[in-house]
This record gives structure tokens, sequence and C-alpha cells, in this order.
């Protein structure tokens, strides 16, 4: 069609009257690009900022004593805590990825 001379206009003209309006969705705009690299991105910060988190080393103790007693204390507090933290980063992962879905799917 554009080795005829049509401009963009008509070429899309062409294919709505051919294969009628529900071919022609939308005007392509600078969302479709920047959304999908937006979200990839963020996610990849949030799972950067999840292992920079969980991977922290620890403080060595001063005795084996005190080392035992410190790790006991851990243990307690991580079973006292739950898996809370893991599921708020799952919560906002779909919150992310419900919004990618609804800004990137054409009406």
């Amino acid at each position: 069609m554009q080795a005829v001379g049509m401009s963009d206009e008509q070429i899309i003209q062409a294919f709505v009257r051919d294969y009628g309006p529900g071919i022609y969705l939308a005007t392509p705009n600078a969302w479709g690009w920047i959304v999908p690299y937006a979200s990839v991105g963020l996610g990849l910060v949030m799972i950067w900022l999840f292992v920079k988190r969980y991977r922290k080393p620890k403080a060595l103790a001063e005795s084996v004593r005190s080392k035992s007693t410190t790790r006991a204390r851990e243990y307690k507090d991580q079973i006292g805590k739950g898996p809370g933290e893991a599921r708020m980063i799952i919560a906002i992962a779909c919150v992310v990825a419900i919004a990618v879905i609804a800004f990137c799917t054409p009406e």
C-alpha cells in the first residue's frame, strides 16, 4: 500500500473498511513502550532489595555462649513473625502486575 503512495491514515482507513472497526484499537503512543520496560525495571529493583535485605551478613558474637543465645533469640523471633513480610512483597508484586495489565490492555 505504501508503494502505491497511500498515506498512513489512508492505510489505516483501508484496514478498518476491509476488516471492521475492531481491527483498529488505538494509535500507538509512548505508554506502549514505557510501561513494560518500567514494570520490568521495578520488578528487578524489588528483587534486588529483597535479596539485599535477607542476604545481609550477621555480626559475629563475642563469645560462643552469646552467639548461641543470640541465634536462639533470632529463631524465636522468626517463628513469631511468620511469613508476613514475604506476603507483603508478593501482594505488592501482584498489584504492580495488575496495573501493568490494566495499562497495557487495549480497551
